[in-house]
């Protein structure tokens, strides 16, 4: 369930580690500080739904969210997943229109959220910071592009392949193991990305074990054992 947290008295801290607002000097930060709400929401509880009225930005400060869509036939898709520095909802502040997608809490996670006008007021006195919001969306939209583009004409072991490679270089970190996904996907949540089935997923990811490419280690995170190998069968 979303809820308030007790106390601001950190969230200037807070907002200085965060890349977007790297431009703002100290007071600027604190008068942030005091405009935001900060949330949070346990894992699997919607943020927004699509359709929903827009009006405010969102930046995580722990755990992750997907951004999906839901189809017509009722199937979801996983558009992007986003972790700890990461913002969203972006859309709606410029244009105020509807929310474009849903957005659920992929694991429990605070967020930061900043109304809209409050935003824009924001802009006013630290300009650069919508400049720096552009080359995010601009660089995020690429990816998104060349991500589906890989996606889209592959079968459905090189669909998941290919979403697994995509996780890694996007929320990788090496261990001593390999690399482990910072991310805990769920069979049906990495079958929502790669655009399959949950028993395809199932299937293929055994295959992967089997053959010592991917490893799932205590925590139900996925580990890249051998990415060279994960990758050869996607080209």
């Amino acid at each position: 369930m979303p809820g308030h947290f007790p106390g601001v008295s950190d969230t200037a801290a807070i907002l200085r580690g965060i890349p977007l607002f790297s431009r703002l000097d100290d007071p600027g930060l604190s008068r942030l500080a005091g405009i935001v709400r900060r949330r949070r929401y346990d894992r699997g509880s919607p943020i927004f739904f699509e359709g929903d009225p827009g009006g405010s930005l969102l930046v995580i400060v722990r755990g992750s969210v997907k951004i999906h869509k839901i189809a017509e036939d009722g199937r979801e898709k996983t558009l992007t997943m986003l972790e700890a520095g990461d913002f969203f909802g972006e859309m709606s502040i410029f244009d105020g229109a509807e929310r474009s997608a849903s957005a659920e809490a992929l694991a429990d996670c605070e967020v930061i959220v900043i109304d809209r006008e409050r935003f824009l007021d924001l802009l006013k006195s630290a300009p650069g910071i919508a400049a720096d919001i552009a080359l995010a969306l601009a660089d995020r939209l690429r990816r998104t592009n060349e991500d589906l583009e890989r996606l889209a004409f592959r079968d459905a072991r090189g669909r998941v392949t290919e979403a697994l490679l995509q996780l890694a270089r996007a929320h990788g970190e090496p261990t001593a193991q390999g690399l482990r996904l910072k991310i805990r996907l769920t069979h049906q949540e990495l079958a929502n990305y790669a655009g399959v089935t949950r028993e395809t997923v199932t299937r293929i990811l055994a295959e992967l074990q089997n053959n010592g490419l991917v490893a799932i280690n205590a925590d139900r995170r996925v580990v890249i054992r051998d990415e060279d190998g994960l990758r050869s069968l996607v080209t």
